[in-house]
């Protein structure tokens, strides 16, 4: 049979439309239109011509269009079908099932393996069903997929090898935890490729032993709870990269973006749980993972996760109270609350090397001599930002080396921290330590560097013991002694210690083999300099509050300054009112043309270092506005020709000015000059105002620039003596 021509009708096809055997030669195929579930057009020719596919597709109308290509790309004997479904099921290995784009009302299951199942046009071809995946080696490319009953929209059931690429799955935004592709219940998942994906509705998987799972440059939002899970067996290798999570936690349970719940071989190439979270934070737009093998809730065990753990974890430990005495026994580990101080445990015991314990809180009873201690000579750990009280001895070393403690606060104790002989090599640093009966802390070995802790209310902040190693190498210095204490440094040695440099809790430096009326110190102790004094090596200058309010002015421009000592408050007043925020007082407390209020609940010491001066930098500025300003007037010697830009004319300027001489350095008396005290043709030319201290000026009319001249730094001992 030649030219054939079938034209303008009409199939509704349960089985086979056209058919097209042996010896037929088409001259077209036109006009006409294919419905129903069957094979719309089958050509059964070993050799058919496929010039008149592209034809047949664009002069029809189909109510569904699916085409059967070869592995190759290539039409199979031009097998049109009338649903997603029919082309599967007439479908084997290694074909393509391309469909067109349209609605298709079907739930569709993917049982042959080895086929692809592609939309001609991204997103065109919409699935209104699910697709449940039964084979392996199955790729689904490209479709709009929508449901809103089913749990799962593309579900894995026990498949390996299975790609899902470049789809649209939106499952419903409701009050159930809805998958848009993975699987819930079932056998495992094998290896599986989740890329290039837009889903509305989570992605969760259960990998087997030995999967290798890539979810990578997906977008994910309106999850019910996780945005990503999975619950991986031994051995799985997790590639989880580029993925954009929004929305997530519909439910409401303070719930994660991406979870893992069990441990894999890998994640992202890294191998230590705390690497893992890293990565899955850098390499994905998030900002909340939760490994749940390495993560413990109030009502676990800390140390059942110790024991599972391997060198280099990081184990996360979430607020609670948990009774348990931890052994640390894994090299590398790290151990961490996730809220500073609110994971609370009876003690802990380092007997690893390089261990870290981050931010516990350790209540004990009065009994325990260690609440952190160490044993068996380990190396390299660092015990940080812990709160410790109520137990003999708060951090107890009993024969390690080059170790960190950082940062802890521990009160009410025996001893602080104690360096007991056989220790070496310990850097002591930003501690605060109070009310320990005997000492602070406590040194019998070589090597150490005691630095910036502060050290309160107990009888000795710091005791060395006597022995036989050389305090050559030891350093303590930037600590903060309070008064209070009976010695801020016991030397038991023979030999002379470096603690130059600290704040004896008093100007004039330390008592007791010192001179000054700070806490004292005992023989062969270098304490000179100390820290903040008169003509010392490390500020240019040095200020003296006093306790209770001060007001407090830049002599000139600041670089930088330190603060030794309690601070109760602090505030300054700018244009925009009074402010308390730490940037804008430091700003403040730094301009000669401004002031701050400091509340000290002890004598304060303030250095200062200047500013390099350059064009320009011998003035300094602050903004006015209409009513009350609180000023400072830099360096120059006439207090009245410091206000002079200020000066009241033609209705605006200052109209007041009021020395709060209570809280003032130079405490003259105290003054409130008005407007009409001062001739508008002499301005008044009493040398009442001085630098380092604070004013109050009333401005009327428009907004001003308070400018002050400032001289490069003078002579600091004029400068301390005129503060004191």
């Amino acid at each position: 049979m030649s030219n054939l021509l079938i034209e303008n009708n009409i199939f509704e096809t349960s089985d086979e439309g056209i058919g097209l055997g042996e010896g037929v030669e088409i001259k077209n195929i036109i006009g006409n239109h294919f419905s129903g579930e069957g094979v719309h057009i089958k050509d059964y020719r070993t050799a058919p011509e496929m010039t008149y596919i592209d034809t047949l597709l664009n002069e029809n109308t189909f109510g569904t269009t699916v085409i059967v290509q070869d592995h190759e790309g290539n039409i199979e004997l031009a097998t049109i079908f009338s649903s997603i479904q029919a082309a599967i099921n007439e479908a084997s290995g290694g074909d393509i099932i391309e469909v067109a784009s349209g609605s298709y009302e079907e739930v569709i299951t993917v049982d042959v393996e080895n086929i692809t199942l592609r939309s001609a046009e991204r997103h065109g071809a919409v699935i209104n069903g699910t697709v449940t995946i039964k084979a392996d080696n199955v790729t689904v490319d490209g479709f709009t997929i929508r449901d809103s009953e089913a749990p799962v929209l593309i579900e894995f059931h026990g498949t390996d090898g299975t790609s899902i690429l470049n789809n649209r799955a939106e499952a419903s935004l409701n009050s159930q935890a809805k998958l848009a592709a993975g699987n819930w219940y079932g056998a495992s998942v094998g290896d599986s490729s989740i890329k290039n994906n837009e889903f509305v509705g989570a992605v969760g998987l259960y990998p087997k032993d030995g999967a290798v799972i890539e979810i990578v440059n997906n977008t994910v939002n309106g999850a019910y709870h996780e945005g990503i899970w999975l619950v991986p067996d031994a051995d799985v290798v997790l590639t989880i990269e580029d993925n954009t999570i929004t929305d997530h936690d519909l439910a409401g349970d303070n719930l994660s973006e991406i979870k893992v719940v069990s441990r894999p071989a890998s994640i992202n190439d890294e191998t230590t749980s705390g690497e893992m979270k890293e990565s899955l934070l850098i390499e994905n737009s998030v900002d909340s993972v939760y490994l749940q093998w390495a993560t413990v809730k109030d009502g676990q065990s800390i140390q059942d996760a110790i024991d599972a753990a391997l060198e280099g974890d990081t184990i996360e430990v979430h607020p609670g109270t948990y009774t348990e005495s931890l052994s640390v026994n894994k090299d590398s580990l790290i151990l961490k609350s996730l809220e500073k101080h609110e994971a609370k445990v009876d003690r802990i015991r380092i007997q690893a090397d390089n261990v870290r314990i981050d931010g516990f809180y350790l209540q004990g009873d009065g009994t325990l001599r260690g609440a952190i201690d160490e044993t068996g000579s380990r190396t390299g750990y660092t015990i940080e930002n812990n709160l410790i009280r109520d137990h003999i001895t708060g951090i107890f070393i009993n024969d390690g080396s080059d170790g960190v403690i950082d940062n802890n606060v521990i009160d009410n104790v025996v001893a602080g921290i104690a360096l007991s002989s056989g220790t070496s090599s310990h850097t002591v640093i930003n501690n605060i330590i109070t009310n320990a009966s005997d000492e602070c802390i406590g040194i019998a070995g070589p090597d150490n560097n005691i630095e910036k802790n502060e050290l309160r209310d107990s009888s000795a902040g710091i005791k060395i013991f006597k022995g036989t190693w050389s305090l050559e190498n030891t350093i303590i210095t930037d600590n903060v002694f309070c008064s209070s204490n009976n010695y801020a440094i016991s030397n038991e040695a023979l030999e002379l210690i470096d603690a130059r440099y600290n704040w004896w809790g008093h100007p004039s430096g330390p008592s007791g083999a010192g001179q000054g009326s700070g806490a004292a110190v005992s023989d062969n102790v270098d304490y000179r300099p100390w820290l903040l004094e008169a003509g010392g090596e490390r500020f240019d200058f040095t200020l003296v509050l006093g306790q209770g309010w001060n007001v407090v002015s830049a002599p000139s421009n600041i670089e930088q300054y330190e603060i030794k000592g309690d601070v109760a408050a602090w505030l300054a007043h700018t244009a925009s009112g009074w402010v308390s925020d730490e940037s804008v007082i430091s700003k403040e407390f730094k301009n000669p043309a401004g002031a701050v209020f400091v509340n000290a609940n002890e004598t304060l010491g303030v250095g200062y270092i200047w500013a390099d001066f350059g064009p320009g930098d011998d003035f300094a500025n602050k903004q006015l506005r209409e009513g009350w300003n609180l000023i400072g007037v830099g360096n120059t010697d006439d207090s009245m020709n410091r206000l002079s830009n200020l000066k009241y004319e033609s209705g605006e300027g200052i109209t007041s000015i009021y020395s709060p001489n209570v809280f003032n350095q130079v405490k003259d008396v105290s003054y409130h000059w008005q407007i009409s005290q001062m001739d508008k043709t002499s301005w008044k030319n009493e040398d009442k105002m001085y630098r380092l201290d604070g004013y109050w000026v009333y401005l009327r009319g428009s907004d001003r620039v308070h400018s002050v001249t400032v001289e490069p730094a003078g002579s600091a001992s004029d400068l301390v003596s005129e503060a004191i």
